[in-house]
C-alpha cells in the first residue's frame, strides 16, 4: 500500500534528454571519433548516481551503494576518454573515405550548367532554366532531372542530348576541383582507402577520371547505373563500404543530397561547399565536419582519429 517514486522512469526521461543534447548540440562541435560515447557515458554516470542514491533495493559495498561507485567509475572513464587521455591505449584504424564526384572532386559544374541551357534550347527556352533549376541540378541523376524539367519528352533522349553536347563541345571545361590531386597524393602517402560513390554514370564516371588520373586513387567506383536506389538513398555509400571491407567511413560531397545520403549511411559526413552559393545550405543541412579547402582534409582526418 506504499506509494514509491518512479525512480527507472526518471532515469529514462534524463537517458534521452542526454541523448538529444548530445547528437544534437555536442555534435556539432565533435572533434575526434568517440566523443559522443565518452560523452554519454559521462552523462549517464552522473544520473544514475542520483537515482541509485534514491533507491531502496540497493547493494552495499560497506556505507557505499556499489551502483553509484560503478556510476563514478563511468564518470571517470567517459571524461578520461572525452579529454584525450585513453587514445593512446586505444588502436587506431584509419579512415576509409568515400567521395562524391561531381563538384567535390572534379568541376563540371560550368559543363552541367552548359549542357543543361543547350537542352533547355532544343526543348523549351533558355530563359526557362532559372537559378534555382540551377541549383536543383547539382547532384540528382541526370534522367530524373529531365523526367522533371521535360515531361513531354522521352527523359532518354534528352540525357542522351545533354551528353552529346558535353563529349563534343565542353571536354575542356571539365578539370579537378582545386587542391584534389594534392589532397589524393596525401591520402596514398598516409596509406587511406578511398573510394567515389556519384549519380554521374559508371562510363561516364570512370571516363573522366581516367582522363585525369584520378582511377589509381580508388579503390571502389560506384555510378548511378551501378546501384538500384540513387543518392540520398544509403545503398550506394553501404555498397562501397561492403567492397572496402571498412567497419567506419566518412563520405565527402558538395550537396545537401550527399549529407543527407552519407547520414542515411551511418557515415561521418564531410561537407565541402565548392561555391560559396551552396555554403548556407550545406551548413544547415548539419553535416558532421565543413570545408574549404580539399587540402585540409588529410589533416583533419589525422586530428581527428
Amino acid at each position: 500500500g506504499h506509494y514509491y517514486e518512479p525512480l527507472f522512469f526518471y532515469e529514462s526521461l534524463l537517458c534521452i534528454l542526454g541523448f538529444c543534447l548530445i547528437y544534437f548540440v555536442l555534435r556539432r562541435y565533435q572533434n575526434k571519433r568517440g566523443d559522443l560515447a565518452w560523452a554519454y557515458m559521462m552523462w549517464y554516470g552522473v544520473i544514475r548516481f542520483f537515482i541509485e542514491a534514491r533507491r531502496t533495493d540497493s547493494l552495499y559495498l560497506g556505507n557505499l551503494k556499489m551502483a553509484q561507485l560503478t556510476s563514478i567509475t563511468f564518470l571517470i572513464v567517459g571524461l578520461l576518454g572525452y579529454i584525450g587521455i585513453l587514445d593512446r591505449f586505444i588502436k587506431k584504424q584509419k579512415p576509409t573515405l568515400i567521395f562524391d564526384f561531381d563538384g567535390t572532386l572534379m568541376d563540371t559544374e560550368p559543363a552541367i550548367m552548359a549542357s543543361f541551357e543547350h537542352v533547355f534550347e532544343l526543348y523549351r527556352t533558355v530563359e526557362e532554366f532559372t537559378p534555382d533549376r540551377r541549383i536543383k541540378v547539382l547532384g540528382p541523376p541526370l534522367d530524373r532531372m529531365m523526367a522533371e524539367f521535360f515531361p513531354e519528352q522521352d527523359p532518354w533522349e534528352c540525357v542522351e542530348q545533354y551528353r552529346k553536347y558535353q563529349r563534343e563541345h565542353l571536354r575542356d571545361l571539365i578539370r579537378p576541383m582545386s587542391g584534389a590531386i594534392e589532397m589524393l597524393d596525401r591520402l596514398a602517402e598516409l596509406k587511406i582507402p578511398c573510394a567515389v560513390v556519384s549519380t554521374r554514370y559508371y562510363l561516364s564516371l570512370k571516363e573522366l577520371m581516367d582522363r585525369h588520373d584520378m582511377s589509381r586513387y580508388m579503390t571502389v567506383v560506384l555510378g548511378n547505373d551501378s546501384v538500384r536506389n540513387p543518392k540520398p538513398d544509403p545503398e550506394g555509400i553501404l555498397l562501397a563500404k561492403e567492397k572496402l571491407g571498412a567497419e567506419e567511413i566518412c563520405y565527402v560531397g558538395d550537396s545537401v543530397m550527399d549529407v543527407e545520403a552519407g547520414r542515411n549511411a551511418g557515415a561521418y559526413t564531410i561537407a565541402y561547399p565548392s561555391n560559396e552559393g551552396k555554403k548556407a545550405a550545406l551548413i544547415a543541412s548539419g553535416p558532421d565536419l565543413v570545408i574549404y579547402d580539399l587540402r585540409d582534409l588529410p589533416a583533419v582526418l589525422s586530428e581527428r582519429k
